[in-house]
């Protein structure tokens, strides 16, 4: 009986273990295809406001993440050559204004 339970107890284990793949969520290919061409839109809106050096294109990106990325690197670009920190407060949130201004202090 000990030989037996010996040997089921490692295949008893990885059963209680494992995990039903079914009960994770799933995302549809049409949902990932979504996002994907969300995510492109984005980078193409991205692309034109760094082109033209214009921060209010980045309005248009729909996700916020890339939307204030997409803001704060062109005015902390501007901000840094024309070395000017005053630029910065155009950026909404305060931790970035203080980390552009300081990019232009440490150069």
């Amino acid at each position: 009986m000990k030989k037996l339970l010996i040997l089921l107890l490692p295949i008893l284990l990885t059963a209680c273990g494992s995990k039903n793949e079914d009960s994770r969520p799933q995302i549809s290919d049409k949902t990932l295809e979504e996002i994907t061409e969300a995510y492109k839109a984005n980078q193409q809106i991205e692309a034109e406001a760094i082109a033209q050096n214009d921060a209010s294109i980045c309005n248009e990106i729909q996700d916020n993440n890339q939307k204030y990325s997409c803001r704060f690197n062109i005015i902390a670009k501007e901000a840094n050559q024309k070395k000017d920190p005053s630029i910065c407060k155009q950026i909404e949130e305060k931790v970035a204004i203080q980390q552009c201004e300081e990019s232009i202090i440490s150069e």
